[in-house]
């Protein structure tokens, strides 16, 4: 049966994906310094629209925040992709979290976030849906270093881990510029790493 568009949107996507990201200096939340309790985003074919409930003298209030819906921030980025951010903060960033049908569209959406932020990292991925939805322990990725979670991107994304593999260590070493041993260490550390925090929620 054909789903319509509308019906669509409504579907529950599989993955659940939470990313840190330092705000640029032109995100609105810059000039309203740390007092921010929650932000609401609001995308609409002309504009973006972000509401910030802050707290000022012990009392809450919302401040409104109005931008044509053609300047990108990283927001903008979710809705380029047709997903949905949900945003809070993390200390000085921005911990964005957003759903997702494929771990692929994860990917694009870290490219596209990189575009306009000087800090991106995937700080949490979970499969929310399907038959194995049950079976996922969270898995804190701010646990491994950057040359860690580089190193397993690049295994997931040339098929390392498929039955026959789809990759060697030697070819994915010669994309980082790095030795086979050097690449074999790190990504067996991020293995490590991941199946630590596995064995603890075992």
């Amino acid at each position: 049966m054909a789903v319509d568009e509308t019906t669509r949107e409504f579907e529950r996507r599989e993955y659940r994906l939470t990313y840190r990201v330092t705000p640029p200096s032109t995100c609105p939340i810059e000039r309203m310094g740390r007092e921010v309790d929650d932000v609401s985003i609001f995308r609409t074919p002309d504009d973006m629209k972000c509401d910030f409930t802050v707290r000022e003298d012990g009392k809450s209030s919302v401040k409104h925040h109005r931008r044509s819906a053609d300047r990108r921030c990283p927001c903008s980025v979710f809705f380029e992709t047709r997903a949905v951010p949900h945003v809070t903060l993390d200390g000085e960033d921005l911990r964005i979290t957003t759903y997702v049908d494929e771990p692929e569209a994860g990917y694009d959406i870290a490219e596209r976030l990189k575009s306009i932020s000087e800090d991106v990292s995937l700080v949490d991925f979970r499969r929310v849906a399907g038959e194995d939805a049950d079976l996922n322990a969270r898995i804190d990725l701010s646990a491994l270093t950057k040359k860690q979670l580089q190193a397993v991107a690049i295994a997931l994304e040339r098929g390392y881990y498929r039955t026959p593999s789809e990759t060697t260590i030697e070819e994915m070493a010669a994309e980082t510029d790095v030795s086979s041993s050097a690449f074999a260490t790190r990504l067996r550390n991020a293995e490590q790493a991941i199946a630590d925090q596995l064995l603890d929620a075992i």
